[in-house]
């Protein structure tokens, strides 16, 4: 067997064998790089996540909702939003969860397969995913102090009641949304995805050399739950492999012993120029926490800044 065939073999197998049988029917793979090995049989296989948005079709994380979401934020990062008409997803080396990843990677990994992350491998991966959380919408969460505790700046900051309008969804490119998945709910399915790639590897005797980074994007919709309720959290999620594909831009620190934060921009007013379609956001209305500082200034700011900058205008609320 040629080690052309002898791919399309293996791949078929690590479909159905290990993706499908773990219930995610639609996870496919994008990009391949394969090479010969000894005796010109196959060597190694690398592969990355799948260019198209519908990978987490029919599983668990498949996002089912109306594309109405809550994103809790600082009143200083809604005027930037307003005055670059973008919304930035940030890597996730510098998410406040300290944890992004480790969770799936450790309930992958077992007693076969548990020295193939390490902590650079970890950052490595993390450094081509740009996540937005958002929360789904519902006027409860809006009033929820823990809420404003967590994401809206301790009360003192805003929240967006935004839309995604999903006419170009099939065209997203390298961008995927679905629901979070806390540990309750994903540690079998992790479980068994790490176990049935086992298997795969004892009865083929053959590994996917990037096993982490084609996985990566599956593992940042698991979290570990916290002491608060589920939040219907749900994360839009940007694959950016190194320098290509998209560009990222970067946030310098003031300290310079701080590594820079790297993030990519959603428009909120795209044109036909963009190389890449991505989500049509739009801010229905913006909600000032209750704890806010000279609210009557701040709204009027922003109204003058939203008619400058965009060519609708949200309803401004306060708690």
């Amino acid at each position: 067997m040629d080690c052309y065939s002898e791919l399309d073999d293996i791949l078929k197998l690590f479909k159905e064998d290990v993706i499908v049988k773990s219930g995610y029917p639609s996870f496919k793979y994008g990009q391949l790089i394969a090479s010969k090995g000894t005796n010109g049989r196959l060597g190694r296989v690398e592969m990355q996540p799948s260019c198209q948005s519908d990978i987490f079709k029919d599983s668990i994380l498949e996002y089912k909702g109306n594309y109405r979401f809550l994103h809790f934020t600082k009143y200083c990062i809604l005027e930037s939003i307003i005055k670059s008409k973008t919304i930035r997803m940030y890597e996730l080396n510098h998410m406040e969860d300290k944890n992004e990843l480790i969770l799936g990677y450790t309930n992958f990994i077992n007693q076969q397969n548990n020295n193939f992350i390490n902590e650079n491998l970890l950052k490595e991966d993390k450094s081509k995913l740009f996540s937005l959380s958002l929360n789904e919408y519902d006027e409860e969460s809006i009033t929820k102090e823990y809420m404003w505790e967590k994401y809206g700046d301790k009360g003192s900051g805003v929240c967006l009641d935004i839309s995604i309008d999903t006419s170009n969804f099939k065209d997203w490119f390298r961008l995927y949304i679905g629901s979070i998945q806390y540990i309750e709910k994903g540690k079998t399915k992790l479980n068994q995805l790490g176990n049935n790639y086992n298997n795969f590897i004892s009865k083929h005797n053959f590994k996917i050399y990037n096993i982490s980074e084609y996985l990566a994007v599956l593992f940042s919709f698991y979290k570990t739950k916290t002491k608060f309720e589920p939040e219907n959290e749900v994360r839009l999620l940007n694959y950016v492999e190194k320098d290509i594909c998209c560009t990222y831009k970067y946030i310098k620190p003031i300290d310079d012993n701080i590594s820079k934060t790297k993030f990519v921009n959603i428009n909120l007013f795209p044109n036909n120029n963009e190389a890449y379609n991505r989500p049509l956001i739009r801010i229905n209305t913006i909600i000032f926490g209750k704890d806010i500082n000279y609210f009557s200034k701040k709204s009027n700011d922003i109204k003058e800044l939203l008619k400058e900058n965009f060519n609708y205008n949200p309803q401004i609320i306060k708690l």
